[in-house]
């Protein structure tokens, strides 16, 4: 009996002081305050191995939303009380191509619809309470970026629709549809839609200090973006989805199938390392607020990462996630804070007098707030001496930006941040824009300007015809506004003069041109016309002007022309 209970007193003790795979990982980026959050993992049945990093583990999971949305909208098309080609005209009857726009579409990002975040003053609009009636009037007044069903980009104003045809289509609010198809049966006790106030803050980095983030009404954002929940509760629910408990293997199939890169509510997961595309999931970004849901189906494994503060990366903690489980040997990374000293150089874009381009990022010099000005190098090239410190695995991200003297942007690099791991110097020249972004709008819509008004010099109005918008709308602040055969009308008449002659002259300094999503550019700046009325004297005056440029298949068109200052 002594013996028995001696071994058992062992085991006991052993069983006590098992350290976590995951804990000296973890207890590193809480002592060095590199994120917050919290995790969970599991394979196959064993028990999911948990863990928070300086909050509790309750978060907004942001678009990790689309796929609960995704699947009340599947259980409803099994039910027959929906159907996935069905045009969405049948609940809202004043959305553009309502009627070319489908149930999947929606579910696939394959709309064409603009995104609520692209909508002017969008954050500060978001930050009250909004009813659903203000939601799809914003979205039905939103420009639609191509044809529905031409191609695929990711959109939120997709899955607001989603939430409210649950709702028709179901017969009862999507709270409640929530909890009776899924947070119920699988027992989630803290997924729900979020309230005002709901779960924890978040916080951006700023140097070596957390600020607060202002959040997001989650009225807003609703079946897209608003739920709340625990890494534990979303790994149960994705293995209940993957398990066959809340669809059929004939539903799922379908709703794991790519096109574009999409599934239905689904994306392929994770984006980089030895299993990257080899799973499902969906990641979420709202406010200060990371996360990341991925399922391996082959490995049986499953991993939530909910951030409410993010320095060191969480693609980084969910590879380390999935390596504590399928790499024999894994061990736990050391930390260790390492001294960076970089010569950046960059290919000069074209500025504006008095402007300069600068370097912003994530850490100390950098911030997101002010930019690091480059110097000219003796090779015409730009260039910065850019010091800073990190530990093993911390990205430092930036931006290319144009500030004018003062130091205020007048001009983001276009694309995703650019990451620089510690460690791994970065190599090659750097490129405003390289991708095509803003300074490819930039030269398209000078060019498409240069050959506007060497036809005006030339007085060839046949030749303006093509750059003027179908829906050229011509405000001048003494000639009022006119419309595009007006307008010509008027060009005509002018080049038919022959006692007056008129040219204009481009102030290239003065100009700016801006990407304007979903429609085109807007272009800002001075021009100068100089008037010569029979053998009198030339008489220049400049002008300031606004114009907004459409892109179309045959080009860029004016759209909108302000002129005044005359």
């Amino acid at each position: 009996m002594r013996l028995l209970l001696l071994i058992a007193l062992v085991l006991t003790r052993a069983v006590g002081a098992a350290t976590p795979a995951l804990e000296p990982l973890r207890q590193q980026l809480a002592d060095r305050d590199l994120l917050r959050g919290a995790y969970a993992v599991q394979l196959d049945d064993a028990p999911a191995e948990l863990g928070h990093i300086g909050a509790e583990p309750v978060h907004r999971v942001g678009s990790i939303s689309k796929t609960f949305t995704a699947v009340l909208a599947l259980q409803l098309v099994e039910q027959g009380r929906l159907r996935l080609d069905e045009p969405v005209a049948r609940w809202f009857p004043k959305l553009l191509d309502g009627s070319r726009i489908t149930v999947e579409m929606l579910l696939r990002h394959r709309s064409g619809m603009g995104d609520v975040k692209d909508a002017p003053d969008f954050e500060a609009w978001s930050r009250q309470p909004r009813r659903m009636d203000e939601l799809l009037t914003l979205i039905e007044g939103l420009p639609r970026a191509f044809p529905p069903g031409e191609r695929a980009d990711y959109n939120n104003s997709g899955y607001i629709l989603l939430h409210r045809i649950v709702e028709l289509a179901g017969g009862a609010p999507y709270d409640d549809q929530l909890a009776t198809r899924i947070t119920g049966p699988l027992d989630l006790r803290h997924t729900r839609m979020a309230a005002e106030g709901d779960g924890q803050p978040s916080f951006r980095r700023e140097g070596a200090r957390w600020l607060p983030v202002r959040a997001t009404d989650p009225s807003v954002p609703v079946g897209a973006g608003a739920l709340v929940s625990t890494p534990q509760e979303l790994t149960r629910f994705i293995r209940a989805l993957f398990g066959g408990r809340l669809l059929q293997p004939a539903t799922l199939a379908r709703m794991t199938q790519l096109q574009d890169g999409f599934g239905l509510g689904l994306m392929p997961l994770p984006k980089h390392g030895p299993w990257a595309g080899q799973g499902f999931g969906h990641e979420g970004v709202i406010d200060g607020f990371r996360a990341t849901l991925v399922h391996l189906p082959k490995q049986r494994l499953s991993a939530a990462v909910l951030l409410n503060a993010e320095h060191w990366p969480r693609d980084r903690l969910l590879h380390e996630l999935l390596a504590s489980r399928l790499q024999p040997n894994w061990q736990a990374p050391v930390l260790r804070p390492q001294a960076q000293d970089w010569l950046l150089r960059a290919v000069a874009p074209r500025l504006p007098a008095g402007h300069r381009l600068a370097l912003r990022g994530s850490q100390s010099p950098l911030s997101w707030q002010r930019g690091l000005p480059f110097e000219a190098a003796a090779d015409g090239k730009l260039q910065l001496l850019l010091r800073w410190e990190g530990v093993t695995g911390l990205p430092l991200q930036t931006k290319l930006v144009v500030e004018d003297a003062q130091g205020q942007v007048q001009q983001w690099e276009s694309g995703d941040n650019r990451a620089w791991l510690v460690g791994a110097e970065p190599a090659g020249l750097l490129r405003f824009d390289v991708k095509g972004g803003a300074e490819q709008v930039w030269r398209e819509v000078e060019a498409a300007d240069a050959a506007l008004f060497d036809a005006f010099n030339r007085r060839d109005a046949a030749a303006l015809a093509p750059y003027f918008s179908e829906r050229l709308e011509f405000f001048h602040d003494q000639g009022g506004l006119a419309g595009r055969a007006q307008t010509l009308q008027q060009f005509t008449r002018n080049f038919g003069r022959a006692d007056v002659r008129i040219r204009r002259e481009l102030l290239p300094a003065s100009l700016r041109i801006y990407p304007v999503p979903g429609v085109g550019a807007m272009q800002v700046g001075e021009h100068r016309f100089c008037r010569r009325e029979r053998d009198e004297a030339e008489q220049c005056q400049a002008y300031g002007f606004s114009h907004v440029w459409e892109k179309t298949p045959a080009g860029w068109a004016l759209l909108r022309v302000l002129s005044y200052g005359h």
